[in-house]
């Protein structure tokens, strides 16, 4: 005896990641556009960072300043060496030039850090893809602020696909993980997509008594959409 049901669901993508900007501040510039495909790495947009390139300049002279006062205060230092070695400078002497010299050698690994921080804020300014996918949506348009509560966009994996639907708890004894499942969609009429039930969830919603069912179909020549 062949036992089957049928439901009605919503076509979801299989992967789905929104992507936010750190920086919040004016959109300058989107890379991409919904529905256009982008590699992990390729940029989505550019938000002004003109405070964060002011504070990379700034620590970048900050750096350079405290190194030519490092360089300056390792000739000095390697002078008291020698004449503390030769007694013809006293220790309390030596040990002021040693404690300039230390000071400013923590100066310059602080501002080196600090440039490293800046410049990391500023790579942030470019808002890149962490996957490959498509550009499911754009949630700003350029000239928007970007607020980092809310993403700038959606980068979603189509090759495979989630057919979603709710089950009764009646029927729930005829599902089976891994269980072949027929789907026709509106937009293709006459043609019968096949797929397999990956996931039944263990509870039941307590007020519909329904439980959540998704089927995973292949989409490599993409004509299922979100």
């Amino acid at each position: 005896v062949i036992q089957s049901v049928k439901y009605s669901g919503d076509i979801a993508a299989e992967f789905e990641v929104k992507v936010f900007s750190k920086i919040p501040d004016r959109i300058e510039k989107y890379y991409v556009d919904e529905g256009e495909v982008i590699r992990k790495g390729d940029p989505i947009a550019r938000v002004v960072a003109t405070t964060i390139e002011q504070g990379v300049k700034q620590t970048e002279a900050m750096l350079i300043s405290v190194k030519a006062q490092e360089s300056n205060l390792a000739v000095e230092f390697e002078r008291a060496q020698r004449l503390n070695q030769q007694d013809a400078m006293s220790k309390q002497q030596f040990e002021a030039v040693k404690t300039q010299y230390e000071s400013i050698q923590a100066q310059v690994q602080q501002a080196e850090a600090a440039l490293v921080s800046m410049k990391s804020q500023l790579n942030d300014a470019t808002v890149t893809a962490p996957i490959s996918g498509i550009i499911g949506k754009r949630y700003y348009e350029t000239g928007d602020m970007a607020n980092p509560a809310m993403p700038l966009a959606m980068i979603v994996k189509m090759e495979k696909v989630k057919i979603e639907f709710n089950a009764t708890e009646e029927d729930l004894g005829k599902l089976t993980v891994g269980q072949v499942a027929k789907i026709k969609v509106k937009a293709y009429p006459d043609q019968i997509f096949e797929g397999k039930v990956y996931k039944i969830s263990p509870i039941l919603d307590p007020t519909t008594r329904l439980a959540e069912v998704e089927v995973l179909v292949d989409n490599k020549n993409g004509v299922l959409k979100h």
